[in-house]
């Protein structure tokens, strides 16, 4: 068997990277039913679909809101189509309803620096850097300012 060039000496090449989308669909089946709704979205967006369904979500939702009101609307109406039972187990209907949810939040940090909601945090702070790299480019970007907009409002907040 030959796995290089180990005839010259050489050790074999292993690669180590991790495929982001592969880690978290795997972070996702380990943790079961303890897996939060935003790791199970990350979990959705990151499968070999996950862009495209995305797309077809935010595709759903094409306006963007300009206003500060406008986030809030999005978000109201997103979290009245959320079903907690059905979040929790994946349903992919629940977990469109909750990226739209959080998608929300992160246009309301990006572009006026507020936080609109009264969800865990923690979750959402942790899940806006997750979630954004399995996004399309628009909201990618968004999320990404929305975690530059966090990490300025914890600094102005020391």
């Amino acid at each position: 068997m030959n796995f290089g060039d180990e005839s010259r000496g050489a050790s074999p090449v292993v690669s180590t990277a991790v495929n982001p989308a592969i880690a978290m669909q795997l972070l996702s089946a380990m943790l079961g039913a303890q897996a939060h709704p935003i790791d199970r979205l990350a979990a959705h967006c990151a499968g070999s679909r996950g862009m495209e369904w995305s797309g077809e979500i935010f595709g759903q939702h094409p306006e963007l809101p300009t206003t500060l009101d406008g986030w809030i609307a999005r978000k109201s109406v997103a979290k009245a189509a959320i079903i907690e039972r059905d979040l929790h187990a994946g349903d992919p209907r629940a977990l469109g309803a909750f990226l739209v949810y959080v998608s929300a939040i992160a246009g309301a940090l990006a572009f006026h620096g507020q936080w609109i909601t009264s969800g865990s945090p923690a979750e959402i702070r942790r899940g806006l850097p997750l979630l954004g790299p399995f996004l399309e480019p628009t909201w990618s970007n968004i999320f990404a300012r929305a975690v530059e907009r966090l990490t300025q409002m914890d600094s102005e907040q020391k």
